[in-house]
């Protein structure tokens, strides 16, 4: 991975959606507006300790150490499919906006300090 940072604007990358005041999803942002809609840390860890699949899971890797293991973002989204079958993480603007995360930084390994992350709801 060597210090090149990760902008998330390769091929591909998801669209941060955010909810408006009706709670529906607005359009995707981009740039910028993007970048500072990604949830901090502490809630990316939180949210990967209540949706991992099992200790051996990306979701527990990343819940743990911070690392982002390929396979992360699937691993999410089944794991919503076997609470709410028919379900779309992108309709749940928190999960969408762990999925951008996991789609801006990209692979990575484990992160110092995360284990003192955390961010209530």
């Amino acid at each position: 991975m060597g210090t090149e940072q990760n902008t998330g604007e390769r091929a591909g990358h998801l669209a941060l959606s955010v909810p408006d005041e009706g709670g529906r999803l607005a359009p995707p942002m981009a740039g910028e507006d993007r970048l500072a809609a990604l949830p901090d840390d502490g809630t990316v860890r939180r949210v990967a300790s209540e949706w991992h699949g099992g200790q051996w899971s990306a979701l527990y890797a990343l819940a743990s150490s911070g690392a982002i293991l390929e396979g992360a973002a699937g691993e999410l989204r089944r794991e919503l499919a076997l609470v709410n079958p028919g379900a779309d993480a992108a309709d749940d603007a928190e999960l969408a906006g762990v999925l951008a995360y996991l789609d801006h930084h990209g692979a990575r390994g484990p992160v110092d300090g995360w284990h003192q992350l955390w961010s209530d709801r």
